[in-house]
């Protein structure tokens, strides 16, 4: 299989002003939402929530591709700008999930 990917995306669930993030990397992130909400190629600007917080993060994008999933919407979202602290944030608690999954605690 050739995965395209640069970085290891992570499952997680985070609220965002677009929809659920189902999972985050680096540089993307998938959201689903109840609707289509973009088109691809277009640029959006959003918050998500932190893990385990009641902040939320702004984050510039770029919608990749969008597909129906019954009666859902997928997204995926390349991240063209977020604060630094707010990304490492998530992919942390992203790594410390994954780890917990694997009983590597």
């Amino acid at each position: 299989m050739n995965n395209k990917r640069k970085f290891v995306r992570f499952k997680i669930g985070l609220d965002s002003g677009i929809g659920r993030i189902t999972d985050f990397s680096r540089d993307g992130l998938r959201v689903r939402s109840a609707r289509n909400l973009l088109a691809e190629k277009n640029l959006v600007f959003f918050e998500c929530q932190l893990p385990d917080t009641d902040r939320f993060a702004a984050l510039d994008g770029q919608i990749r591709w969008c597909r129906a999933t019954g009666a859902e919407w997928e997204m995926g979202v390349k991240i063209e700008r977020m604060n630094a602290a707010d990304k490492n944030e998530i992919l942390a608690h992203a790594y410390r999930m994954w780890r917990n999954e694997r009983g590597m605690g």
